[in-house]
This record gives structure tokens, C-alpha cells and sequence, in this order.
């Protein structure tokens, strides 16, 4: 309707051939209001695309903030262990063990018994989503990931979980408890994960909302801006997914 409306002004006006001097002023007059007709419906026409660019943007912004929302989920079965290790302490005692669970302290399941499943059965996953989800003022996904580990694996990839709450060492990541036959951390990603993450520049198009962060690598997100490391765990791979 606009290009329209802009079309017809656009085409100047209609005057009547002249016939004589009366005619000569009506057709001033009438050249006169077309002008500002011509002035008045440019304004509107503005006002009106600014208005739409403003709310379309809006909207966008909206989507993006609805997009990247994230509920804490505590794993039930398999046992979760939120961090801890065998500290059997009312609350854990390092958030930053083994990876960023953006759970509270008091979650998780200390160290136990170890669990065995029959390989080909079917294994019943259970969690407890902390903020509702699949109910009508709700809208959610659940992604589960995991990983494997061979049990003879060697140390830079062996998965383990370690006998104490220290966050594994960058100097001596491998390094083994008293007695030699245990290691001392625990570690989930290898430290290549973290090295390759800690030197890539982060991806500059991902939401980070008002947050300024304090690093150009994928250690820094929007959830993690002071790029402080959890484990081997790269943030920007936890934080945005897929």
C-alpha cells in the first residue's frame, strides 16, 4: 500500500490546460497542494519503515535471548556427580573439577560403588530438570552427551576420576597419587581440548548478550567471561550448542 500511495504522488499532479490567468492560479494552487501532500506522505512513509525496522529488530533480539536460555539438569541414573569427588561434604567443594555444571553445590552424588550394565541391554537415563519444561509456558530440548574411554587407555586420553577435588594440573595433568596406581586428577577432555580452545579466537557472531568479556578465545562466552577453566573443558562448546 505504501508503493502505491508513493507512486501515485510520485507522478506529480494533475492540472487542467491553462485558460487564462484564473486557471494560471488554480493551477498554483493546485501544484502548491500536491507539494505538500507529496511532503507529507514521504514522512508518514518514513516514520512507518523506521517503526517496522524498530520492532523487527526488537523481535530478533527477543528470539536470539529466548534461543540461548538454559535450565540446570541434574543427572539421577547414571549418577551425576555435579563435580564432586569423595569429599562426602553436605555441599561439593570445587566447581571447577571437572567441568562447568551451572548447578548448585548441594547436587550430585559423591564417589560409590562402580556401576556395571550388560552390553546390548538398554540403560534407563534419568534427570531431573530443575525449571519445568515441556509444559505450555515452556518450551525446552534435552541433549545428552557423552563419551567413551578404554580402560587401557593412555594417559593423555584415559577418563578417570581421580582422588582428589583439585582441578587437574596444566603442568602435571598425569600425575599419580601416593602409592603410583592411581592418578591424582580427575580429567574428562584431554588436555589438547583445552590447549587447541585456549588458542582459538572465539567465534565473534554468538550471542553474548550485555556481558563484556574479558578474552577473544573460546575459553570466554557469555556465561564464562573471566575464561575461567573447568577441567579440560572448552566453554564455548558447552555454552553454544551444536
Amino acid at each position: 500500500l505504501l508503493r502505491r500511495r508513493r507512486s501515485a504522488v510520485d507522478r506529480g499532479p494533475r492540472l487542467r490546460p491553462p485558460r487564462g490567468k484564473a486557471n494560471e492560479r488554480t493551477n498554483e494552487r493546485q501544484l502548491q497542494a500536491a507539494k505538500q501532500q507529496h511532503a507529507a506522505t514521504t514522512t508518514t512513509t518514513t516514520t512507518t519503515t523506521t517503526t517496522m525496522r524498530t520492532v523487527a529488530a526488537l523481535a530478533a533480539v527477543a528470539v536470539a535471548a529466548a534461543a540461548v536460555a538454559r535450565a540446570d539438569v541434574y543427572m539421577q541414573n547414571p549418577r551425576g556427580s555435579n563435580d564432586r569427588n569423595c569429599e562426602g561434604n553436605a555441599n561439593r567443594q570445587n566447581a571447577q573439577r571437572l567441568f562447568d555444571s551451572e548447578n548448585n553445590a548441594a547436587g550430585g552424588y559423591g564417589c560409590a560403588p562402580s556401576m556395571g550394565f550388560y552390553e546390548g541391554s538398554w540403560l534407563t537415563v534419568e534427570w531431573t530438570t530443575q525449571h519445568g519444561c515441556g509444559n505450555d509456558n515452556t518450551h525446552c530440548q534435552v541433549i545428552l552427551q557423552y563419551m567413551c574411554g578404554d580402560k587401557d587407555a593412555k594417559d593423555e586420553e584415559r577418563v578417570r576420576d581421580g582422588t582428589t577435588t583439585t582441578t587437574i594440573s596444566t603442568t602435571e595433568p598425569h600425575r599419580k597419587a601416593a602409592g603410583g596406581l592411581a592418578y591424582m586428577y580427575g580429567m574428562h577432555e584431554n588436555q589438547m581440548v583445552w590447549n587447541a580452545c585456549a588458542a582459538r579466537k572465539r567465534n565473534m557472531g554468538l550471542f553474548i548478550a550485555d556481558r563484556t568479556l574479558n578474552g577473544n578465545t573460546a575459553a570466554f562466552t557469555r556465561q564464562n567471561n573471566n575464561g575461567q577453566r573447568h577441567g579440560f573443558e572448552c566453554a564455548e562448546e558447552r555454552d553454544y550448542y551444536p
